[in-house]
């Protein structure tokens, strides 16, 4: 008789186990990665949608804070690459990669002079080699004059 209530407590224990997790509760990165998505897509100049991204890029998440850094690249606007830059020195590499391809495609219609300190200074602090990467492919990705063409050719050679 002893084993009936070890049973049914096994029996209790792994239906419980099994269940699917409460379909109520919000998955808030989930709900922040749709979110950031959308403002990408919408591409915002101002508002509500920049606003989105700027607060993703201080994320908790190492996703969305790429999410968000690629995001404000694509609007192509010269004027964030200040709100980018500091994700150059993220403490995680796949922030660090969104952040270098990010501040090439601010610049992308336009001179690519305000980029290249910034992605220079990068170079030379950076030990991964999946963002060095992305830092020379930013660099390569930049209009520049032919005497910028040097100044970005000497650190990643040294890289």
């Amino acid at each position: 008789m002893s084993r009936f209530p070890k049973a049914l407590a096994l029996a209790a224990l792994a239906v419980t186990a099994c269940k699917p997790p409460d379909p109520g509760r919000p998955d808030f990165e989930a709900r922040a990665f749709i979110q950031l998505v959308a403002a990408e897509d919408a591409r915002p100049a101002g508002g509500p949608g920049l606003e989105t991204l700027l607060r993703g890029t201080a994320s908790p998440s190492p996703t969305l804070r790429a999410v968000a850094v690629r995001a404000l690249g694509r609007i192509e606007n010269p004027d964030l690459i200040e709100r980018i830059a500091p994700l150059l020195v993220d403490d995680e590499p796949v922030v660090r990669r969104s952040a270098a391809d990010a501040v090439a495609q601010a610049v992308h219609r336009g001179s690519g002079t305000p980029a290249l300190p910034l992605l220079l200074d990068a170079v030379g602090g950076e030990h991964d080699a999946g963002v060095l990467g992305s830092l020379a492919r930013s660099l390569g990705r930049l209009r520049l004059g032919p005497d910028e063409r040097t100044d970005r050719e000497v650190p990643l050679a040294r890289a």
